[in-house]
């Protein structure tokens, strides 16, 4: 996570969200795993705009058919508008606890005055930095126009994202189902060259051989 963090640094964002959100349960194969590199400093001022969102927390599991990105998105759409950042966990939760599901989220994030106060998920930096500088002039934030027009392409720019999640899930199925199919040509294969093998050794005969014990 911490050479993750790095490397999207790297872009200077003026804020960082990352969600941690795959699927963990024993039946994954053992032999899939992360090589982690040695881990550097982030710097403080780096530190403050990053916001970490685990979907499940340490050590317990996490499955494809009730992900902490379905369950955001459905608190989204009960909501109807833009979620504060800092109240994303807490909704979730909340959401998760009312029917019944045994999961639980929490996030990581280094909070220094107002710093993440008026940033809301799906937002944009751009968004996010005109909204903090209307409330910074006024004492409260602004609606209008522009504020309904950023609303109206967060809905999109989700729409868009949950379009490509849903690509990737046909994408993995295929591959599995490919998978599945290379497994069968293979063991096919394998029971053919038995069979060969075992018509050759019918086909071999050996010479009579006659000995005297003397």
């Amino acid at each position: 996570v911490s050479d993750l963090k790095l490397e999207l640094l790297e872009c200077d964002p003026a804020k960082l969200t990352v969600t941690l959100d795959c699927c963990r349960n024993n039946r994954r194969s053992g032999k899939q795993y992360v090589r982690l590199r040695h881990k550097e400093k982030i710097s403080t001022s780096d530190q403050k705009k990053i916001a970490m969102i685990h979907g499940t927390s340490e050590l317990h599991t996490a499955s494809d058919t009730n992900t902490f990105t379905q369950e955001l998105y459905k608190v989204f759409n009960d909501m109807g508008e833009e979620i504060p950042i800092l109240q994303i966990v807490r909704r979730v939760n909340k959401s998760w606890q009312d029917r019944g599901i045994k999961q639980i989220c929490k996030h990581d994030i280094v909070e220094v005055g107002n710093n993440w106060k008026h940033y809301k998920w799906p937002e944009t930096a751009e968004t996010y930095t005109i909204k903090s500088k209307q409330e910074n002039n006024s004492g409260m934030t602004q609606t209008g126009c522009k504020e309904s027009d950023g609303q109206d392409g967060m809905q999109k720019t989700l729409e868009e994202v949950m379009k490509r999640m849903k690509t990737l899930e046909d994408e993995n199925q295929a591959y599995k189902e490919r998978t599945l199919k290379l497994e069968r040509d293979v063991s096919e294969l394998s029971g053919q060259d038995d069979g060969r093998k075992r018509k050759k050794a019918k086909r071999t005969t050996f010479p009579n051989v006659n000995s005297t014990v003397v």
